[in-house]
């Protein structure tokens, strides 16, 4: 790099590492604090795939959809796959059409799940659209801020633990 800056490059890279690490830091706690004000455990915030269970499992009040947004990006996943190798037959086509409605499927539900995490730590849709856009960042305000959680959909005692009759 030429220039008045070619000296400093690496103080700016630092820069950005020091700040990306500040935010990761930052975001977990958010996380496991929020994981906390739910009633589960702290410690999922730092578990990959446990994370997500406990997302569902707080927004929706139990983890079936986690295993249904699984489900749908493995299918994706394989009929996209499957399109890449066999070229341009039928079968292929119908595949490709098979992904893409799984792809929609998953950005739908991605955003009912953020509409249904804000509810459920009584914010309206004004905060979903920012944890949809900005989640790192609603995120830690939900873990850091004043929020209580209020049950699934907002809703108290609308989880798996409410009792019957």
């Amino acid at each position: 790099m030429d220039g008045i800056f070619a000296d400093q490059s690496g103080w700016y890279s630092a820069g950005h590492m020091i700040c990306a690490l500040a935010i990761t830091v930052l975001y977990i706690i958010g996380r496991w604090k929020m994981f906390q004000k739910a009633g589960q455990h702290g410690w999922g915030a730092i578990v990959p795939f446990y994370n997500i269970y406990l997302d569902y499992k707080i927004a929706w009040g139990s983890g079936t959809a986690f295993f249904v947004t699984l489900i749908l990006t493995v299918l994706a996943g394989f009929t996209r796959n499957f399109y890449d190798t066999n070229g341009s037959t039928m079968l292929s086509y119908v595949m490709l059409i098979v992904a893409a409605m799984a792809g929609i499927a998953l950005i739908v539900i991605a955003i009912m799940l953020n509409v249904r995490m804000a509810r459920a730590f009584g914010h309206g849709i004004g905060f979903a659209a920012g944890l949809i856009f900005l989640n790192v960042v609603f995120v830690i305000i939900i873990g850091f801020g004043s929020a209580k959680y209020k049950g699934p959909n907002g809703v108290p005692g609308d989880g798996p633990d409410r009792p019957l009759g």
